[in-house]
C-alpha cells in the first residue's frame, strides 16, 4: 500500500524531530548520520519478511539516548519552533510551567470515558491564566475541532491552534 512504511501509515506529512537541552534542532537523517560518524550500528531501512527477524528502525528517542542527547522528540518542525519560543519566553518570564504533549481525557455526558486529547503545549500567563495551544501545520481537521470543543465544554479551556509561523 503506497504510503505506508515499517507497518502503519504516517500521521501527517511532517518531519520528526528532536530538539536537545542545548535548542539544537535535530532531524532522523542527522540523528542517523551522527551514529554512523559514531561508529554505531543503525537500521535505516526495515523490510519484514515471513520467518525473518523482524528489524525496525530505531525511533528518534532512541537515536538521541545512543548519542547521549537529552531532550524530546516532536512530531514536526513547526512544532519544535514553537516550543523553542515557548521555551524563551519562559526564560524571559513571559510564562510558567511549560507542559508539552499534556493528556485531557474526554468523558461523555453520562461520566463514561469517551477518548482522550493531547495538547501539544499547556502553561500560564504571568496573569495566572492557564492556555492550552495546538501547533498546526495545515489546515485543522474536524476531529480536532471536535475534541477542542469538548475541551472547552467539558474543562472550561479553550484551545489556542497555532498555524506554522505564527504565535
Amino acid at each position: 500500500m503506497p504510503g505506508r512504511r515499517f507497518g502503519r501509515a504516517p500521521k501527517y506529512h511532517a518531519t520528526p524531530v528532536f530538539v536537545d537541552d542545548r535548542d539544537t534542532v535535530y532531524t532522523r537523517l542527522q540523528l542517523h548520520a551522527a551514529c554512523l560518524m559514531a561508529g554505531i550500528p543503525v537500521v535505516i531501512e526495515a523490510r519484514h519478511r515471513q520467518g525473518s527477524p523482524t528489524l525496525r528502525p530505531r525511533t528518534l528517542r532512541e537515536l538521541a539516548a545512543v548519542l547521549t542527547l537529552t531532550g524530546q522528540p516532536f512530531a514536526s518542525k513547526a512544532e519544535a519552533g514553537r516550543f523553542l519560543t515557548l521555551r524563551q519566553w519562559q526564560r524571559e518570564g513571559r510564562i510558567r510551567d511549560l507542559r508539552c504533549q499534556v493528556p485531557y481525557d474526554l468523558h461523555a455526558p453520562g461520566g463514561g470515558k469517551v477518548g482522550v486529547y493531547v495538547c501539544d503545549f499547556q502553561y500560564q500567563t504571568a496573569d495566572g491564566q492557564t492556555i492550552v495551544e495546538d501547533c498546526k501545520g495545515m489546515t485543522s481537521l474536524p476531529a480536532f475541532r471536535a475534541k477542542a470543543r469538548h475541551v472547552l465544554a467539558e474543562y472550561g479551556v479553550s484551545v489556542v491552534e497555532v498555524r506554522r509561523g505564527r504565535a
